[in-house]
């Protein structure tokens, strides 16, 4: 795909050079490839999120209880029902950031380091409807390698919608390269498909910069934004996301719909359900330097940890991905330098 942004490096952590599996086409948006494995799967998660942590230099005896801690946080009791993995959710109480996973238990101690594992702070909602919304002191995540990380529940988003976010108390700068989105299984959500020849849209992000159908049909290009925010010290870049309906895909996945999922996570055709209503948000970008906000040679990596932002977004229903133009007739706005103002729709008191 031309453009194809860079993923972060944190999914690319201790990942093995192994060709992924073919995934079947479910007609549902199901059809992304699995991530690459690495030694804990996924490499983030929010309280009660179920992970996956590999043996490494060992095996688990199973029937046997293992105790695995998070960074200097929580430690939780496991049994063993594999010799090559545990299952763990992710305790309540672990702070967000990079976390070492220590697993210790009969004939095994071992810690991962805090590169393979970030904890994530609580998914905030998004609603379905029209509108300007704030999420005020939103802790995100910063992994190991300063990648901004922002869960979202989308799961009540049903109608289509276009989003435009800014982080407030964040100076991040970045481009759409630096942007990525994942599910909270790890699973690479970026690529942008419009399947014209089903009944179905398959599920796609738009960031401003490219959309791209698939079956070799020509792609649509838009304008990359450029914000140039009146307050770089305090605000953002800004990015957008768009999303098709998704009632059609809700009653697919209903009891005795087409897609209904069973236990194992499969649909009835033997394809892999893969989540798309809860999501991370992953950016690699850099901090302005308050001295010389405008100064690209002056910016600074996030460090890894955590940091408290106000998060800002501003919604309208569309059926296809629109130019960022769309934000200024929305909100009554009719000033060519919008952002400035939208900056104080989002963020003003």
């Amino acid at each position: 795909m031309t453009g194809r942004r860079s993923l972060p490096l944190l999914l690319l952590t201790g990942a093995l050079a192994l060709a992924p599996a073919e995934t079947a086409l479910a007609g549902c948006g199901c059809d992304h490839p699995p991530p690459a494995w690495s030694v804990v799967m996924p490499p983030f998660g929010s309280p009660h999120k179920v992970i996956t942590v590999f043996a490494e230099g060992g095996s688990f005896t199973v029937g046997e209880t293992y105790d695995v801690s998070f960074g200097s946080g929580p430690t939780v009791s496991v049994v063993a029902t594999m010799t090559d993995r545990l299952e763990v959710a992710v305790p309540k109480g672990a702070k967000p950031g990079p976390a070492a996973i220590r697993v210790q238990g009969p004939g095994y101690d071992h810690t991962h380091p805090d590169s393979a594992f970030t904890v994530l702070g609580r998914p905030r909602r998004i609603k379905n409807r029209e509108g300007i919304f704030k999420a005020r002191r939103y802790e995100a995540a910063v992994s190991a390698d300063g990648t901004l990380l922002l869960p979202i529940d989308m799961e009540k988003v049903l109608d289509p919608v276009q989003f435009a976010f800014a982080l407030r108390n964040l100076p991040l700068s970045f481009t759409a390269d630096d942007v990525a989105i994942y599910n909270t299984d790890g699973i690479d959500l970026t690529l942008f498909t419009l399947d014209v020849t089903t009944p179905q849209l398959q599920w796609g992000e738009y960031i401003g910069w490219l959309v791209e159908t698939d079956a070799g049909l020509p792609a649509e290009i838009f304008e990359g934004l450029e914000y140039d925010s009146d307050d770089p010290i305090r605000t953002s870049d800004l990015f957008t996301y768009w999303r098709h309906e998704f009632y059609t895909y809700r009653n697919a996945h209903l009891p005795g719909g087409t897609h209904e999922v069973n236990e194992a996570g499969y649909h009835p055709d033997g394809t892999l359900h893969i989540d798309h209503d809860h999501l991370v948000i992953a950016i690699r970008g850099q901090l302005r330097d308050p001295a010389a906000p405008n100064a690209p040679t002056r910016l600074e990596p996030l460090a890894p940890g955590s940091v408290t932002v106000d998060v800002g977004w501003v919604s309208i229903w569309s059926d296809q991905p629109v130019d960022l133009g769309f934000i200024t007739p929305f909100i009554g706005l009719t000033d060519e330098d919008w952002a400035e103002e939208l900056e104080e729709v989002l963020f003003g008191d």
